[in-house]
């Protein structure tokens, strides 16, 4: 495989592959160099976890039987959109799970949004695959700037 990078790096995925690895290696080094590793490692933890958020209210989505069609196309494009997990609550560690903290400027609307998302997800949710969840708990309300919404979630 080795011997054979030259070949492989005429392929435009191959090349898009390489460069990326390398760009990862060094923006690596550049973090343990500036003691940013750990502060990194959390902030894509939370993106992540954001994201996975993101996938479970889609997949709930989809299963709301009860909603309008209108309904379901203005969340779905507001879940869809890049800048969604933005407008997810942030989690923090705590001892029992994690601890979600809503945000000011969420208004009840959508509050009971992603609440009703949340439970179609767990109704809908194999039994084994409930067993593996944290367990979530309210936090207090975290104080941010609010980011361009539909007015229906504002």
């Amino acid at each position: 495989m080795v011997q054979n990078w030259r070949v492989a790096s005429s392929h435009p995925e191959a090349k898009s592959a390489i460069k990326r690895y390398f760009t990862s290696k060094k923006e690596t080094e550049n973090r343990v160099s500036k003691n940013k590793a750990e502060i990194h490692k959390k902030r894509q933890a939370t993106y992540e976890r954001k994201k996975k958020t993101l996938r479970r209210r889609l997949s709930a989505l989809d299963k709301k039987t009860n909603w309008s069609k209108d309904k379901k196309e203005l969340v779905r494009g507001l879940l869809s959109s890049k800048s969604a997990h933005k407008y997810m609550s942030s989690d923090e560690e705590g001892d029992d799970g994690f601890i979600s903290h809503p945000f000011s400027w969420e208004s009840e609307s959508f509050r009971s949004v992603k609440d009703s998302l949340d439970k179609k997800f767990l109704e809908t949710c194999p039994v084994r695959s409930k067993r593996l969840l944290s367990k979530r708990t309210r936090g207090s309300l975290k104080d941010e700037e609010p980011p361009t919404l539909p007015e229906q979630f504002m």
